[in-house]
């Protein structure tokens, strides 16, 4: 009697696992890329922000944090004077996340690949949006290497060059310049 209900169980175990592959396999027929991340766009090169005693900044900690859609890579700029060895980023949902209004979002770091540090170099450094969340980017970055440097620390100029006035226009997405005049920080 023991040696049959072994049998059922390990059938039924079988079973299981099986119909627990199909499941899995079915599931992840849509996996894959689901949105356009645009992955041989240039970097946008990013010459808005402000190193202040060995400490950038991408914008004012209130903002506003620039639209960072599906794909993009970000090139920031800055004078560390060494590779950073720290970069923070953070996200929002609202360019002006502090604004204290209806619309005030407060603020998250990033993880995983959500913010992805593609490069780092003594003179730019390369932050890229690896999921398909549109979302707003704050970075900061500090503790520079003297002396350290990346294969390509060329000219920072290798990209789409953008400011504070032309963050993003490419598209009709909400664009922080758009957000800029209507919201105040």
């Amino acid at each position: 009697m023991a040696r049959s209900s072994n049998r059922w169980f390990a059938a039924r175990s079988v079973g299981a696992l099986r119909a627990a592959i199909a499941v899995t396999a079915l599931a992840c027929a849509g996996c894959g890329s689901q949105c356009d991340r645009h992955p041989d766009d240039p970097p946008v090169v990013w010459d808005g922000g402000t190193t202040l005693h060995g400490l950038y900044t991408s914008a004012p900690p209130g903002g506003p944090f620039l639209d960072f859609p599906p794909g993009r890579t970000y090139r920031f700029e800055n004078d560390l004077g060494g590779v950073p060895a720290r970069i923070d980023v953070s996200f929002s949902f609202n360019p002006w996340p502090f604004d204290g209004g209806a619309n005030s979002a407060g603020s998250v770091a990033a993880a995983g690949n959500q913010a992805t540090i593609q490069q780092k170099c003594a003179k730019y450094f390369d932050v890229r949006n690896d999921t398909c969340s549109e979302v707003y980017l704050w970075v900061s970055a500090a503790d520079p290497i003297p002396g350290a440097r990346c294969e390509s620390d060329g000219p920072a100029d290798a990209g789409v060059r953008r400011g504070p006035a032309d963050a993003s226009q490419n598209d009709a997405r909400p664009r922080i310049s758009d957000a800029a005049s209507d919201v105040s920080p």
